[in-house]
């Protein structure tokens, strides 16, 4: 029988859809684990669920990665979103004395995009998901900090300085303090301090993982940072950022399918399925049907390959440095060190990681706390230095009580009130 050429393109188009359908079932399927606390931490953390509110002297809220929020494109300060809706009633409980600090992706999935007929609905998504996370920041009151993440910054720097320019735009009436830091292109470190307390330090760490710079630059911002960290005083310092420094989720290189799928899976399945996917990519390239792909499929299941080593490496390669093994992540993280190993901060917060990750700082500072569930979930394992951790949406709450302790609150909002659900809270010593 004979083909003609658009035939069997067609037939390596079927070809490459079907190998490819179990790749994108596996990857999308599934349970994920559910919370994990420190054994010694879980019956303190049940017993001290509430806060009173007339002791606390400053709160701190930290949400990240909210770009993919449900909003009313049409109003968005109509908060449909049930992770929004509680963010605005933990910031409206004691607005005076509340910091929200947004820890960058609050446009998904590629930033701000410019004023195109052509992309009109992405820019009036994006203004609109951008004003729905303000609205619930600061609409009671309360002030804001927004740091870039790597996806505000998919249209390059023009597409941050659009950004900053609309966050501008929403506090230019003088009714909202909000500020955008650092500035777009400039990698900070940016200061802020909230009384005698609280001393934030803002960094955009995407500027690091583009890795456009020169070693003067690189100089300056160590030495800036250095003072910074130096000239706090007596203030706890809390460095906002959007990279983790460390996690247990996919862009630390934990990915475990088992999480996915509640269960053991087949690793030479896996193989045999990334055999199947390479093959049927190469007969939609040849523009016909090879059996090539259910080659590869029989000898991935013949061949041991191991489901984390392969997930962490497939990850790697497609997340252009936004993994921590990656080089110009690991530099960035090199810097770090070289200061907070003499001036560690109290806390380092940052989304990134679609995950609530309370971690021991270790060398970098006290704490390492990873708020990036604000709109997406990823599946997340958990560590010798982890403390805490789930896969829910939600973010957290450091207050400052005026009997000098420092309380930490892990807010998940999957199928609770307004306000959300406390999940696990501690003490925050340093």
């Amino acid at each position: 029988m004979c083909y003609t050429r658009d035939a069997r393109r067609r037939g390596g188009l079927r070809a490459a859809c079907l190998a490819l359908l179990p790749s994108a079932l596996l990857l999308g399927c599934a349970p994920y684990q559910e919370m994990w606390t420190r054994p010694d931490l879980a019956a303190a953390s049940i017993a001290a669920m509430d806060v009173d509110t007339a002791a606390v002297t400053q709160r701190v809220i930290l949400f990240g990665d909210g770009g993919s929020s449900g909003i009313d494109v049409d109003d968005p300060a109509h908060l449909v979103d049930p992770t929004l809706r509680a963010l605005a009633a933990r910031a409206a409980e004691i607005p005076d004395r509340t910091t929200v600090a947004v820890l960058g992706d609050t446009v998904y999935p590629s930033g701000v995009p410019p004023a195109d007929p052509a992309r009109a609905y992405e820019r009036r998504r994006a203004e609109a998901a951008l004003a729905a996370q303000l609205e619930a920041a600061t609409s009671s009151g309360s002030s804001a900090v927004l740091v870039a993440g790597n996806h505000d910054w998919q249209y390059g720097q023009a597409g941050v300085d659009r950004q900053a320019g609309m966050v501008r735009r929403h506090a230019a009436d003088g009714s909202r303090d909000i500020t955008f830091a650092p500035e777009p292109g400039n990698p900070g470190p940016v200061v802020m301090d909230i009384g005698d307390e609280i001393r934030l330090v803002a960094l955009d760490t995407e500027w690091w993982i583009r890795a456009d710079f020169e070693p003067v630059e690189v100089s300056r911002f160590r030495l800036e940072l250095t003072a910074a960290m130096a000239g706090a005083g007596d203030r706890r310092v809390i460095v906002i950022a959007h990279h983790p420094i460390a996690s247990h989720g996919p862009h630390g290189g934990f990915y475990d399918l088992r999480k996915r799928f509640g269960g053991p899976v087949p690793s030479p399945v896996v193989g045999g399925i990334l055999g199947a996917a390479v093959g049927g990519a190469l007969s939609l390239a040849k523009g016909e049907f090879w059996p090539l792909p259910f080659a590869l499929y029989g000898v991935g299941l013949a061949v041991y390959m191991p489901t984390d080593a392969n997930f962490t490496l497939l990850h790697g390669i497609a997340s252009a440095g936004q993994d921590i093994h990656t080089p110009p992540y690991q530099y960035m993280l090199s810097v770090f060190r070289s200061v907070f190993a003499t001036h560690r901060p109290f806390v380092y917060a940052s989304g990134h990681e679609h995950v609530l990750e309370v971690l021991d700082g270790g060398e970098m500072a006290d704490y390492l706390l990873v708020s990036g569930a604000g709109s997406k979930t990823s599946p997340v394992k958990h560590g010798a230095n982890t403390l805490f951790d789930t896969y829910g949406e939600g973010f957290m709450i450091v207050d400052f009580l005026n009997d000098d302790r420092v309380t930490l609150r892990v807010i998940t909002t999957d199928d609770a009130p307004d306000g959300g659900a406390v999940a696990f809270t501690m003490d925050l010593d340093g």
